[in-house]
C-alpha cells in the first residue's frame, strides 16, 4: 500500500491532535505533591515578613530532611528483613 506524503501528514497530525487531547495519567504521589506544595506556598505567602519566611523555610528544610532520613532508615531494615 503506497502512503502519499500529504495523507502521511494528514495521518500524523490527526495522531498527534489525538495525544493532545488525551490527558498524561501521572503518579498519584506527583498530586499528592502538588496539592502539598500549593498549601506550603499559601503558608509562606501568609508570613508577615521575610524573617518568618526564613523561619518558616528553616522549618520545612528541617523537617524534609528528618522525614528523608526516617524513611530511607526504614526501608534499609525493611530490605535487611528481606534477606
Amino acid at each position: 500500500m503506497k502512503i502519499t506524503k500529504q495523507k502521511l501528514k494528514q495521518l500524523i497530525k490527526e495522531e498527534l491532535d489525538d495525544m493532545s487531547s488525551e490527558p498524561i495519567p501521572r503518579p498519584q504521589a506527583h498530586i499528592d505533591l502538588e496539592n502539598i506544595m500549593i498549601s506550603i506556598k499559601d503558608a509562606y505567602d501568609a508570613q508577615p515578613s521575610n524573617e518568618e519566611k526564613e523561619q518558616l523555610e528553616t522549618y520545612l528544610l528541617k523537617n524534609i530532611m528528618d522525614y528523608v532520613k526516617t524513611w530511607r532508615e526504614e526501608r534499609s531494615q525493611e530490605d535487611i528483613g528481606d534477606l
